[in-house]
């Protein structure tokens, strides 16, 4: 079975790894209970609190389809403290909304 994931990351210092977790609770728990994907948090320095997103599906179309979906949640209920997701850095991307004048 192929496994995709995909981590968010999430601006460090202000919205810290418990905080995360208590407002990802739902989220974890609800997918504990379907076996569907899992969500797991990971401190990484100056790159903040990484949250991953890992499925297991029958192929790479269906995992991804699963990441996306849960990815899309995880954005409603964290919305701006996230900054990038997979191997995007926070300098990397202050750099591309400088370079985009934002």
């Amino acid at each position: 079975m192929p496994q995709s994931s995909g981590p968010a990351c999430c601006a460090p210092g202000v919205y810290g790894e418990s905080a995360i977790a208590e407002t990802l609770a739902h989220r974890v728990d609800a997918l504990d209970e379907s076996g569907h994907a899992t969500i797991a948090f990971q401190a990484s320095g100056i790159e903040g609190i990484k949250v991953r997103i890992t499925t297991k599906a029958a192929d790479d179309v269906a995992a991804e389809a699963i990441i996306a979906a849960e990815e899309a949640l995880i954005r409603e209920l964290l919305g701006d403290y996230i900054f990038g997701i997979d191997d995007e850095s926070m300098e990397t991307v202050v750099l591309i909304c400088c370079a985009n004048g934002a």
